[in-house]
């Protein structure tokens, strides 16, 4: 497999935010990251890995910081989303890449 670099895509970085967005339902045909993120979801807890080729994210992974409620005690952890990869480039391993 060629050389690839994996991009952390920031709550700054609105330009790649916007690649992910069209990333996402290419992937999981019922999911839409863009009005959650214009309620101003896209914080320091949440991060994205994009792997990135041609000017699109064609795989990734993200991870979310959240504190969760057990058993009467805070507990911080973390979820995994939005993981895959485009159809086009299934097969070649960059699914693993970003993990």
């Amino acid at each position: 497999m060629e050389s690839v670099a994996v991009t952390e895509i920031r709550q700054a970085d609105t330009g790649l935010q916007e690649l992910f967005c069209d990333y996402v339902p290419q992937v999981f045909r019922r999911a839409d990251f863009r009005r959650w993120r214009e309620w101003g979801e896209w914080n320091g807890d949440y991060r994205a890995f994009a792997l990135m080729e041609d000017g699109r994210v064609v795989a990734n992974t993200s991870v979310m910081r959240m504190r969760l409620l057990l058993e009467g005690r805070e507990v911080l952890a973390h979820q995994l989303g939005a993981v895959g990869c485009l159809p086009s480039h299934r097969g070649r391993g960059l699914a693993r890449v970003v993990m």
